[in-house]
């Protein structure tokens, strides 16, 4: 095969796959997970304040990190 081609079959996989990772496109919320069972108030613990995460990559990132890698091979 074509070595063009055989790297345009694996962009086009890792687009998907990005694109995936970034939510597919869904606009849904996902749905709500059962509500826990009520605890008094004065027993409760205290909560932890959670960490803060990193961002999920977006459609743009995605989209620059391929013209990325196809500038770098020189595809087009």
């Amino acid at each position: 095969m074509n070595k063009k081609i055989i790297i345009s079959i694996g962009l086009i996989v890792v687009l998907t796959l990005i694109f995936a990772a970034c939510g597919g496109g869904e606009e849904e919320a996902a749905p709500a997970a059962e509500a826990p069972t009520a605890v008094p108030t004065d027993t409760q613990a205290p909560t932890a304040v959670p960490e803060p995460t990193e961002a999920p990559p977006t459609e743009e990132a995605a989209v620059e990190a391929v013209v990325d890698v196809v500038l770098e091979l020189q595809i087009v």
